[in-house]
């Protein structure tokens, strides 16, 4: 057991003992997602999973839900970051970022695997809503990104498809174990350009009328 220091006691955040013990608390509650409800866990059954007190808890998160957000946050952060484009604008995008922006999604889904398929059934459908709206937002405001001043409905609607499709894909890539990573990332790349081609083209006409 990690001995704990004394609840409000100053320590720094840096210091990779605290470091440790805060991945140890965020691996023991995804551990237990594996194995039953979110709202089920409790702060007892992270700290013997982590194999820490109470106290030590407490001096890291004030809640078991406080700890439930850093967890998603660090996920939905770097998902986040991997739908960044690659690209300054829509005419400049070639082959070679089409596949830097789809093997950034697949590595940035395979990181957080086995957390992600477990929030993704053990939330009654949170996590999955927040992926989803998160993978939307960074698609649309990468499209105005992409696009400039000549965004138009059609854009809009175009940019919603893609965005769906992408979490489609990924989704039902978790879905299917006997799928690598190497294959997803052949697989979306393949699905991705086929889509985004036509999709630049058509966007590209929308914005020139």
């Amino acid at each position: 057991m990690i001995e704990c220091p004394i609840r409000g006691t100053s320590m720094n955040k840096n210091d990779l003992r605290y470091q440790k013990t805060e991945d140890n608390l965020k691996a023991a509650y995804l551990s237990l997602i594996n194995e039953k409800e979110c709202y089920t866990i409790t702060v007892k059954e992270i700290c013997q999973r982590a194999r820490c007190s109470r106290n030590t808890f407490y001096l890291h998160y004030d809640t078991k839900d406080e700890l439930y957000h850093e967890v998603i946050t660090t996920i939905l952060d770097s998902l986040a970051a991997a739908f960044e484009p690659k690209a300054a604008t829509l005419s400049q995008i070639s082959q070679s970022h089409n596949r830097l922006y789809t093997d950034a999604i697949i590595d940035s889904i395979a990181k957080h695997k086995k957390a992600i398929t477990a929030l993704t059934s053990k939330d009654k459908g949170l996590f999955l809503k927040l992926c989803t709206d998160t993978i939307f937002e960074k698609c649309l405001t990468g499209s105005r990104s992409l696009t400039q001043d000549r965004f138009t409905s059609a854009s809009y609607l175009y940019t919603s498809y893609l965005a769906s499709a992408i979490t489609g894909f990924i989704f039902a890539w978790l879905k299917q174990p006997d799928i690598s990573d190497s294959q997803a990332k052949n697989l979306l790349y393949d699905i991705h350009k086929k889509t985004i081609d036509s999709c630049h083209r058509i966007l590209q006409q929308k914005a020139d009328n």
